[in-house]
């Protein structure tokens, strides 16, 4: 849903952005000197609640939205994995103050909404599922040894999981994705490089 409000403002499935400063902004502060028709239009669409984002485990938020982050800035952040699996965000002092609680830090690039408080939430673009496209830009890998090839099974439902392993399938929603787009990206070009070596022999 797109809705063109006054003084620069849109809506965007549920989210006000300044097309001016290219950020989100707040339902609350929104309707600041603004006109009745305005604020009627703006109260007569649905708009995301910020309250119900704020995860104090989690600063970190994944959103599918292309267009939306297309009017938006973003900026590259770092967060830091803790030891209770919660992902926060990393300041200046955070690694002094932290030090020894936490298993990595890594970077991303999000636009960061304050919700009051000093409770920050850093928002991240992801693909969703139906936005995922199969890779057409395929050939064909002649295999020459194919008494090489094993055919493996996997019995999933034999697999023991411990307390580690839980923590770690708990926390794969939050960095999953960002993972899959690198794996992705590495294997395609390795394929491509195989190929062109194949053919070259």
């Amino acid at each position: 849903m797109f809705v063109v409000l006054e003084g620069k403002m849109v809506v965007v499935d549920g989210w006000i952005v300044d097309l001016e400063e290219h950020k989100l902004v707040k339902p609350s502060r929104a309707c600041r000197k603004k006109s009745k028709e305005h604020v009627t239009k703006l109260n007569s669409v649905p708009l995301v609640n910020w309250e119900t984002l704020y995860d104090e485990k989690c600063a970190l938020k994944n959103i599918s939205n292309d267009e939306l982050f297309k009017l938006i800035k973003c900026e590259k952040y770092e967060f830091a994995e803790m030891e209770d699996s919660s992902t926060q965000f990393v300041n200046k002092s955070f690694k002094t103050v932290n030090k020894g609680k936490y298993s990595r830090t890594y970077f991303c690039n999000c636009h960061c909404i304050c919700i009051g408080n000093r409770r920050n939430i850093y928002l991240q673009n992801v693909p969703s599922s139906s936005n995922l496209t199969p890779n057409t830009d395929m050939l064909d890998l002649p295999i020459k040894n194919d008494d090489l090839l094993i055919e493996h099974k996997l019995a999933i439902q034999e697999f023991l999981f411990d307390e580690n392993d839980v923590e770690i399938l708990q926390h794969y929603n939050t960095v999953g994705e960002s993972f899959k787009n690198i794996g992705e990206n590495y294997l395609t070009f390795d394929y491509k490089k195989a190929v062109n070596l194949d053919l070259a022999i």
